[in-house]
C-alpha cells in the first residue's frame, strides 16, 4: 500500500510518484494540444463539427454523413471511425487495463496511427486526382 500521508515513505514510491507527476505533466499538455485542436477544428469548421457532435453520441450518423461524400472517402472515414470507437472504448478503462493490455493498446494505437496516415495520403492522392 502507498504511505499515502504517512512520513516515511520507501524509495519506490518516491520514485513512482514523480513518474507520476510527470505522466500527468505530459498527459496535461497533451490534452490540451487536443483541446485547442478541437476549438480551432470547430470554428473553422461548425457544420460538419456539428455532425462530428453529433456521431460523437450515435455512432450509427456516420452512415448518414458517410452517404453524402464520395464511396471511397466514405469507406475510409467509415473504417477509421470504427476503429475510433473501439480505441476509445478501450481508452477510457485505462486504468482497469492490466500491464499486457496496456502495452497492447499503445501498440495498437501507434498502428491506428500509422493507418491513419495512410488513410490521408490516400485521400489527399484522391483529392489530387480529381483536380
Amino acid at each position: 500500500m502507498l504511505a499515502i500521508g504517512r512520513k516515511k515513505k520507501s524509495k519506490n514510491e518516491e520514485l513512482f510518484f514523480l513518474e507520476l507527476l510527470d505522466f500527468y505533466k505530459q498527459y496535461l499538455g497533451d490534452t490540451a494540444n487536443i483541446v485547442k485542436k478541437l476549438s480551432e477544428l470547430q470554428e473553422k469548421y461548425p457544420d460538419q463539427y456539428q455532425d462530428f457532435i453529433e456521431f460523437q453520441k450515435d455512432p450509427s450518423s456516420i452512415l448518414e454523413i458517410a452517404k453524402d461524400i464520395d464511396s471511397d472517402v466514405g469507406a475510409i472515414l467509415f473504417v477509421l471511425f470504427a476503429r475510433i470507437a473501439v480505441i476509445s472504448s478501450k481508452m477510457m478503462h485505462i486504468y482497469d487495463l492490466d500491464t499486457d493490455q496496456q502495452i497492447r493498446l499503445a501498440k495498437d494505437l501507434k498502428e491506428f496511427i500509422g493507418e491513419i496516415d495512410s488513410s490521408i495520403e490516400k485521400l489527399k492522392k484522391k483529392k489530387e486526382e480529381n483536380k
